[in-house]
């Protein structure tokens, strides 16, 4: 069965999105997106807040990792 690695973010109304957990600074959604695609991440879903949106990402967990 595969199993799923998940991990948001927050993007406010402008698309720029603050990820905490991370040394990139605020980039634009295009760019970001573009960036941790390439980690293997995929836009899951997109959750409305107050001043912006919650988003949702996920990659397949490596065997090795659990």
């Amino acid at each position: 069965m595969q199993r799923w690695e998940y991990f948001h973010v927050w993007c406010d109304r402008d698309l720029m999105v603050s990820d905490e957990e991370s040394a990139l600074p605020r980039l634009s959604l295009d760019l970001y997106v573009r960036h941790i695609g390439t980690e293997g991440w995929e836009l899951t879903a997109t959750l409305p807040e107050r001043d912006g949106f919650r988003l949702i990402f996920k990659k397949p967990l490596v065997e090795n990792d659990y």
